[in-house]
């Protein structure tokens, strides 16, 4: 990210305060496409805002779980392949809390309102 003024965190803010104040003037279909983009930077900014420290620590779980180093996504991959293989059916319980905090982390950028609040606390 540029050390220059105003960050990507403040830009997304500001466009998207932007559109939240226009959104009502403007005729049905562009208030939808409005209510989408609003949407859409708000996301942009949970994910940027998520550190990218606390990304790596939650890989290296998954990892440490798995056994081997990898990428995010090909770690993701190998639990959903352990997962229809029967290869985790002895580590039922690890597996349901490594699930349940991917899944509560995906829902804290998209939908945060939508998680129980005790969710909410937990993972900050």
């Amino acid at each position: 990210m540029s050390q220059d003024q105003p960050s990507l965190p403040d830009i997304l803010r500001v466009v998207r305060d932007f559109i939240e104040q226009i959104k009502e003037d403007v005729p049905d279909k562009d208030r939808y496409h409005a209510m989408c983009c609003s949407y859409l930077l708000s996301v942009a900014e949970r994910e940027i805002s998520d550190d990218a420290r606390l990304a790596d620590k939650k890989n290296d779980v998954l990892c440490t779980f798995l056994g081997r180093p990898m990428v995010p996504l090909a770690a993701t991959r190998a639990l959903a392949a352990g997962l229809r293989e029967g290869r985790f059916d002895e580590q039922w319980d690890k597996v349901t809390e490594l699930v349940l905090h991917h899944v509560i982390d995906k829902v804290m950028v998209s939908k945060p309102e939508h998680l129980n609040a005790i969710h909410r606390e937990e993972r900050r």
